[in-house]
């Protein structure tokens, strides 16, 4: 990740996470093998191996015997980067020192390739294909040489846009909750660990100074049971005033259970639920006046009088009951 140092007051980035392809670190863009006619197999060096591609290790290489009459060891197999050759044609050994890569012209014959040397090129072709078309070494060692590209690794990479409108507790507020709100104590001990070194412009300082208390976080640590459940100590007993403050009179009223009702006439506009009438009704014990809407004269059942006769005797138990 990039980071970018802003000394001004106000900044916040946005980031932008994009894939690309970067290269090895190396200087070269090619590896540059030799066509060998003498050679019984594919033989590749170590330090040009990263270029082939399945590389496991191989604990009974081939050995080798080289112009010096020392021997050497495989102790990797891999395959060449190349499409139309079989398996067998592809199959190459590593060596830990080897000058050169050298790449087998009779493996390509054996694999029903068809191998064409001239004064200037190699020409190799397969079911009347041409797969490969290089040319004669100009380094004076009268080969022919065979490029391999290296190949691209795709890598993560991540822009980073600061902006100007925002303070730096709105810069302390998103990085507080791009990392899911931790306590500010965890992020303080994880800035000082250098485990968010690759975080561009997160410091102690702006954690510290800047990053208000968060909702998110308190609630997010809400685990505790609450205090004072299941207290040791004994209660403080609650103080009750024995001081007179009011005169309170009761009375016995004896129920007359009288009720009357009648039916209001024809309202001159018509309700959207399509009432016309109201039932009126008078509870003489309770002085309460109700009413219950009806839609025309044949609606005033008993269901509408049931209505008022429940209100009415709820009316008078709350009356009896604050008697």
């Amino acid at each position: 990740m990039d980071g970018v140092t802003h000394k001004n007051k106000r900044c916040l980035f946005n980031t932008i996470i994009s894939s690309s392809r970067i290269p090895p670190s190396s200087n070269r863009s090619l590896v540059i093998a030799k066509a060998d006619s003498a050679a019984s197999a594919n033989y590749f060096p170590k330090r040009d191996a990263f270029v082939l591609n399945n590389r496991t290790a191989d604990p009974f290489g081939p050995t080798v015997v080289l112009p010096d009459a020392s021997n050497i060891t495989a102790t990797v197999s891999a395959h060449l980067p190349r499409k139309g050759l079989s398996r067998q044609a592809t199959a190459t050994s590593i060596f830990e020192s080897l000058h050169s890569p050298l790449i087998s012209l009779g493996k390509l014959c054996d694999d029903n390739c068809i191998v064409h040397l001239d004064k200037q090129s190699i020409e190799v072709s397969k079911n009347y294909k041409l797969i490969l078309k290089v040319h004669r070494s100009k380094s004076g060692d009268g080969l022919w040489d065979i490029p391999i590209p290296i190949p691209q690794v795709p890598r993560q990479s991540i822009n980073v846009v600061l902006r100007q409108d925002k303070s730096r507790s709105d810069l302390a507020q998103y990085l507080h909750a791009a990392l899911f709100s931790p306590t500010q104590a965890t992020l303080l001990r994880a800035i000082k660990s250098n485990f968010l070194i690759s975080v561009p412009n997160l410091t102690t300082k702006l954690i510290e100074k800047y990053l208000p208390p968060s909702a998110f976080t308190t609630a997010g640590h809400l685990r505790q049971e609450k205090q004072r459940l299941r207290s040791t100590k004994p209660s403080q007993p609650i103080n009750v005033p024995v001081t007179k403050t009011n005169d309170v009179i009761c009375s016995l009223l004896s129920s007359q259970d009288k009720a009357f009702m009648d039916l209001t006439g024809r309202f001159p506009i018509r309700l959207s639920i399509g009432n016309e009438y109201v039932l009126i009704a008078y509870h003489y014990d309770s002085n309460a006046i109700l009413g219950e809407p009806i839609k025309n004269r044949q609606a005033a059942t008993i269901t509408s009088l049931e209505c008022i006769m429940w209100s009415i005797k709820k009316i008078d138990r709350i009356k009896r009951l604050c008697a």
